[in-house]
C-alpha cells in the first residue's frame, strides 16, 4: 500500500528519492524529490552540509552502519523498461532495466567490515515501450557515456522528459555547429531531447573523418552503442553530407546521410576484442561526400551478464512468513538471494535461486508458519528459540539433511523417517522423543550446537544492488541483475550505474 501510494504521487511513472531527507521538495530544476521514508526499513539520516539549499536532494544521505545488506523497495511494473539512477554525494550511477516484476529493489553491501554504506538519491524513470528496442529481455544496460556534441551545456529534464542527462563531450578538435531550427520534425523511438539535437561537431574539411575515443571500465563486456544525427541547415542541391561509421575498425556497412530536422539514429552492439580498453569512433567522408561529416548526440552502455530470475517466488514467500512473526528478522528487504544471500540463509545456484539453508538461531520465533513450498531447504537452525511444537511439513521437506531444535520448550516424537532419511538431529534441552525405527539402527542423531545470526524478508522483484562505502578508496568492480516476485508487494528489476568514482569508494552491481 506505501508503495502504491507513492507511485501515484510520481509524474509520468517517475519517482525521485531523497534519501534521508525528511519531506518532499522541489529543486530547481522542478523535480519533485519525496522522502524515503517506507522505501527502507533501515539505516539512518544525516545531513552532510547544513550550508546546502534545503531543495537541493545531495544536503541528506542514508547511512547503513550495522545489517551486512540493506535495500529500498521502488515500485515499478511488469515487463516496463525503466531508466534507474542512484546518486552517492555527487556520484551518479545509472542503468536501464526491464522490470520481470513488481518492484524494483536497490540494495547497498558492505564489502569490509569498517565500512558504512551510504546512498544519497534514487530515481527510477519509466521510459516507453518502444525505447531501446534493440536491448535483450534478459539484460540489462549499464550507462558509460551519454553526451551532447557541440555545445558546454548539460541537457536533462524537463528538456529530457524522461529525466535521462547528457553532458556536454570532451573537448575536442571538430568545429561545434548549431541548427537554424528549434525543434525537429521528426524524432526515433529513442527519442533524443531537441536541445541535445540542435548542436553538433564536424570536421574542419570535406575530406577528414570524425575520430573519437571513449575509455571502458569493463573491457570484456559487449557493449551498446546509439548514435544520432539530424542535418543542422538546409543543403542546396550540390551539397552532399554522406559519411560511413566505423567503430573500433570494424565495418558495420553503415552508410547515413542525415536528413534535414529530422532525426536519425545509428544502434547496436558491439563485441570487443579481448584487452580492448577503449572504443574508437570513426565517421569518414563517402567518395561522393563534400560536405564534412557530423555527430549531434550518442549513448554507449555495457551490456550486462545475463538477468537471472532471482530468488524462487515460493521461497520469498515462505521467508517473508518466517520474518513476519520475528521482530529481529523484520528489518531485512531486497532480493534474500542476489546478488548475495542474506546473512543468515544460503541459496544454490539455479535460475531462479532456491534458499537451502535457515540459520535462524535466537531469532525470537514463537512457531513456523506453514513453509511447506521451500523443499529445496537442506539445512534448518532454529536454535534457542521460544518454539513449542515442530510443524509436521519440517518433518516432510524432501531434501533436509539437518536440523537442529536446540533449546526451545519442544514436547512430542521425532518421526521415525528424520532417522531412516539419517538427517542430522540437536533436539538437546528439548523434550522430544526420538521414535527409533523396527529392526533398523540409525546413523543419523547428531547431538551439538550451531550457531548463526539471522535477517529476512517477504516478496522481492527485480533487484538493484549498489554500494559505496565512506571508508578507504574503491572503484565499482561488480556488476550483477535479478529478479523476483511476492504477494501483495511490488516489484520489479536490473548495473553498473557508472560515472567518475575517483572521489568515492566501494562496488556497484545489478540484479533484474
Amino acid at each position: 500500500m506505501i508503495f502504491n501510494q507513492a507511485y501515484s504521487q510520481s509524474e509520468y511513472g517517475y519517482l525521485n528519492v531523497d534519501c534521508g531527507g525528511d519531506g518532499g521538495s522541489i529543486d530547481d530544476n522542478n523535480i519533485r524529490w519525496s522522502a524515503d521514508y517506507g522505501f527502507a526499513k533501515q539505516g539512518y539520516k544525516k545531513t552532510i552540509d547544513k550550508s546546502i539549499n534545503d531543495n537541493y536532494p545531495m544536503k541528506t544521505l542514508r547511512e547503513f552502519p550495522y545489517m551486512n545488506k540493506n535495500c529500498y523497495i521502488l515500485p515499478a511494473f511488469i515487463q516496463q523498461k525503466y531508466l534507474l539512477r542512484a546518486g552517492f554525494f555527487y556520484v551518479f550511477y545509472e542503468a536501464v532495466i526491464i522490470a520481470k516484476w513488481h518492484n524494483i529493489s536497490v540494495c547497498l553491501q558492505r564489502t569490509r567490515q569498517d565500512d558504512v554504506p551510504f546512498i544519497s538519491t534514487l530515481q527510477i524513470m519509466q521510459l516507453l515501450p518502444g525505447m531501446y528496442t534493440n536491448m535483450k529481455n534478459d539484460h540489462a544496460l549499464f550507462k558509460e557515456y551519454r553526451l551532447n556534441f557541440g555545445s558546454n551545456q548539460t541537457v536533462s529534464y524537463p528538456d529530457d522528459k524522461y529525466g535521462r542527462i547528457w553532458e556536454p563531450a570532451p573537448k575536442n578538435n571538430y568545429k561545434d555547429i548549431t541548427a537554424d531550427f528549434q525543434t525537429l520534425l521528426s524524432t526515433v523511438n529513442d527519442d533524443p531531447p531537441n536541445a541535445a539535437m540542435r548542436t553538433a561537431i564536424q570536421s574542419e574539411s570535406p575530406s577528414d573523418p570524425i575520430l573519437l575515443s571513449f575509455n571502458l571500465t569493463e573491457f570484456a563486456r559487449p557493449l551498446y552503442i546509439a548514435l544520432y544525427f539530424t542535418e543542422v541547415s538546409k543543403l542546396n542541391p550540390r551539397q552532399n553530407r554522406t559519411f560511413d561509421i566505423y567503430i573500433s575498425g570494424q565495418d558495420f556497412n553503415l552508410q547515413l546521410s542525415p536528413v534535414y530536422q529530422k532525426c536519425n539514429e545509428v544502434h547496436g552492439y558491439v563485441v570487443p576484442t579481448p584487452g580492448m580498453s577503449k572504443i574508437i569512433l570513426s565517421l569518414v567522408p563517402s567518395e561522393n561526400s563534400n560536405m564534412p561529416p557530423i555527430l549531434n548526440a550518442m549513448e554507449l552502455f555495457t551490456v550486462s551478464e545475463t538477468v537471472s530470475s532471482g530468488t524462487a517466488p515460493q521461497d520469498v514467500f515462505g521467508l517473508g512468513l518466517i520474518t513476519h512473526f520475528s521482530s529481529r528478522l523484520s528489518q531485512w528487504s531486497g532480493d534474500p538471494c542476489l546478488p548475495v544471500p542474506f546473512d543468515w540463509i544460503a541459496c544454490n545456484q539455479d535460475n531462479p535461486s532456491r534458499i537451502t539453508a535457515l540459520y535462524l538461531a535466537n531469532s525470537d520465533i514463537l512457531f513456523i508458519s506453514n513453509i511447506s513450498d521451500m523443499q529445496a531447504l537442506q539445512i534448518i537452525d532454529l536454535q534457542n528459540n521460544s518454539l513449542l511444537s515442530v510443524p509436521s511439513f519440517i518433518w516432510d521437506l524432501p531434501n533436509l539433511k539437518s536440523i537442529n531444535l536446540a533449546y526451545n520448550d519442544i514436547r512430542g516424537t521425532v518421526p521415525e523417517s528424520i532417522v531412516e532419511r539419517e538427517v542430522s538431529l540437536n533436539i538437546t534441552g528439548t523434550n522430544l522423543i526420538v521414535i527409533e525405527p523396527k529392526k533398523k539402527s540409525h546413523k543419523g542423531l547428531i547431538i551439538g550446537l550451531s550457531v548463526a545470526a539471522g535477517i529476512a524478508l517477504i516478496g522481492i522483484a527485480a533487484f538493484v544492488f549498489i554500494c559505496i562505502c565512506r571508508n578507504g578508496e574503491r572503484k565499482v568492480s561488480t556488476v550483477e541483475i535479478s529478479n523476483q516476485t511476492v504477494t501483495d508487494t511490488v516489484n520489479g528489476s536490473e548495473e553498473q550505474l557508472n560515472n567518475n568514482v575517483n572521489d568515492t569508494t566501494g562496488e556497484a552491481g545489478i540484479r533484474a
